[in-house]
């Protein structure tokens, strides 16, 4: 996932990675997380997360784009590897100060109507999400099929943010910060086993300043 996002992004934009500190790699209660975030100059962030656990035998990646001055909403990508299961979240957060068309996502879940489709349970973010997100669950014989829809939705969403218009940033960084202050204030499966692990104070740093570069 995080070579191919990386490749996908530097087609349109060039990408400048971040030092994360301490943040890089976190090791705690059996799990190993890696992190990569980049500054993808004229459009905004990209944060690459890498966990593995359950003596490697469960891998899970995650990616957040974050649009900072360009007017597109946050993608935020989560693919777990479990030797009988794959689980693909595809989401696409309504944080733009306008709306955006967003037919071409919508044109890649219409190409893979087979794969098996879920609706996960309502959250406070629920309302958030743009209708094109997508929700995947099945065995590991999906996987090449979640790997094509994988790459037609970043190759999809690369291009739609390339064509979205420029933006004031302090308006487009409270517009994003609805997403990472309601993670942080309501929580979530990955942000509560991160405060679980470096406490709430190490895990709003990482969230704000790495994960979603509202910082």
């Amino acid at each position: 996932m995080e070579c191919y996002l990386k490749e996908v992004s530097g087609k349109h934009f060039q990408l400048a990675q971040k030092d994360m500190g301490e943040f890089s790699v976190i090791k705690a209660k059996g799990m190993r997380f890696e992190m990569e975030s980049y500054e993808v100059k004229g459009a905004g962030s990209l944060c690459l997360m890498t966990m593995k656990g359950m003596a490697g035998l469960m891998k899970m990646e995650c990616a957040t784009f974050t649009p900072s001055c360009l007017d597109g909403p946050i993608l935020s990508m989560d693919w777990i590897h479990l030797p009988w299961k794959e689980n693909l979240l595809a989401e696409v957060y309504r944080t733009t100060l306008t709306e955006q068309p967003c037919a071409a996502l919508d044109a890649v879940k219409a190409r893979h109507s087979a794969l098996p489709a879920y609706t996960p349970q309502e959250s406070w973010h629920t309302c958030l999400l743009h209708p094109v997100s997508a929700f995947y669950r099945g065995s590991r014989g999906i996987r090449s099929e979640l790997d094509r829809f994988f790459r037609e939705y970043c190759e999809a969403y690369m291009d739609l943010l390339a064509s979205c218009p420029a933006c004031d940033p302090g308006e487009k960084a409270r517009a994003n910060a609805v997403l990472p202050e309601g993670l942080l204030k309501n929580g979530g499966p990955a942000v509560n086993q991160f405060k679980a692990m470096i406490g709430e104070e190490k895990t709003a740093e990482f969230i704000r300043k790495y994960m979603f570069c509202c910082e």
